[in-house]
């Protein structure tokens, strides 16, 4: 549930963001951190797309979400770190 969030949030290159989130697995709160690395461009079944690369940690596993950088902001496409499961948009 945190994919929409990371969509509407300010993204800057460098500049960390921490959120509370719950964890229903541990049945507590702890802080994820939100880190745009950079802007890069992917290509996913949907197309071509500018996006920041966005890295979140402090949770179950890493994440990495490819976010447009511009508007509307979309993610098209998900990485779950040290798996081989990815999600890609589709036309």
């Amino acid at each position: 549930m945190l994919a929409p969030l990371v969509a509407a949030l300010p993204l800057v290159p460098g500049t960390p963001l921490s959120l509370p989130v719950f964890s229903m697995q541990a049945r507590s709160v702890h802080v994820i951190t939100v880190t745009v690395d950079s802007l890069q461009t992917v290509t996913v079944p949907a197309g071509t797309f500018k996006v920041y690369r966005v890295r979140g940690t402090g949770g179950d596993s890493g994440l990495v979400w490819y976010v447009t950088s511009d508007a509307p902001r979309r993610i098209v496409k998900t990485e779950i770190v040290g798996t081989p499961v990815v999600f890609e948009l589709v036309k």
